[in-house]
């Protein structure tokens, strides 16, 4: 495996991680367009890269994403940057004279234009957005609740991180990113961010539930919705009951998910 240390950058709607340099490899999650990668090593068709977003790393196709040279991570550097968030938006592709179709956190210029060598990409400036905090706390936590919902539905998919297939931890990446919080790609991993809340009773709209059992690590999370409702990737994503014993789901009349602690992620 040769040693690099160089820049690329995603230019497809998605690019799937895997955990080892092979197609049979379990997706471990996905580098969506605009997403910034350091090229670690090369192996043979693969490369080991870490996402500058989240510093997640893992295998990618070489021929699924553009290595930069210095002069072109320079251009992109300058520009300033937005991302889209809405579930997804189109934009054209101007060597094969074409749309596609790019997920929510994708990353673009706000100008309207982003040319990479010979590819340019053009949309309307008006999808990219420069995620900010609303000064009133309560209406930001409800936005975090109205675009998670906008997910309902969505198929559950290990790795995924898009309205096409997600799973919990790239469910509550996806939705935060686009409001301007980073979280890191696990369960586990976000769970140690944000500020610990006790109890249910004291959660609020936008806050981040996590579950697993009491010994174990974190496997599960969502996103609290308030009066005792988590919106959350399970199956697809949907709307469960929560409260202090965890998910309760009322079809089955069963609690599948014990909870393990709720973190306000929002002053992060």
């Amino acid at each position: 495996m040769e040693n690099k240390n160089q820049k690329a950058i995603v230019l497809m709607p998605i690019v799937p991680m895997r955990g080892e340099a092979s197609h049979r490899s379990e997706m471990i999650t996905q580098c969506l367009f605009g997403d910034l990668l350091n090229v670690l090593e090369e192996e043979g068709e693969w490369c080991k890269i870490k996402a500058e977003f989240d510093s997640y790393e893992g295998f990618v196709e070489k021929k699924q994403i553009v290595y930069l040279n210095d002069l072109e991570l320079e251009d992109l550097q300058n520009k300033k940057w937005g991302t889209i968030n809405t579930p997804f938006a189109m934009i054209f592709r101007s060597d094969t004279k074409s749309s596609i179709v790019i997920p929510a956190g994708s990353q673009l210029p706000l100008n309207g234009r982003l040319q990479i060598k010979d590819v340019a990409f053009t949309y309307s400036p008006t999808i990219v957005q420069v995620p900010e905090k609303n000064e009133n706390e309560e209406i930001f936590r409800q936005d975090i609740v109205e675009f998670a919902l906008d997910f309902v539905g969505a198929p559950y998919l290990w790795g995924g991180k898009t309205l096409f297939g997600l799973d919990c931890s790239g469910f509550a990446q996806s939705v935060y990113r686009t409001r301007g919080i980073n979280l890191l790609r696990d369960a586990s991993m976000q769970a140690t961010q944000g500020e610990d809340i006790g109890f249910i009773e004291l959660a609020k709209s936008g806050d981040l539930v996590f579950f697993g059992e009491p010994e174990g690590n974190i496997t599960h999370v969502g996103i609290y919705m308030g009066e005792g409702y988590i919106v959350h990737a399970s199956g697809c994503v949907r709307i469960d009951k929560v409260d202090n014993m965890g998910i309760y789901v009322e079809a089955t009349k069963e609690y599948t998910h014990k909870l393990r602690s709720i973190k306000n992620i929002v002053n992060l």
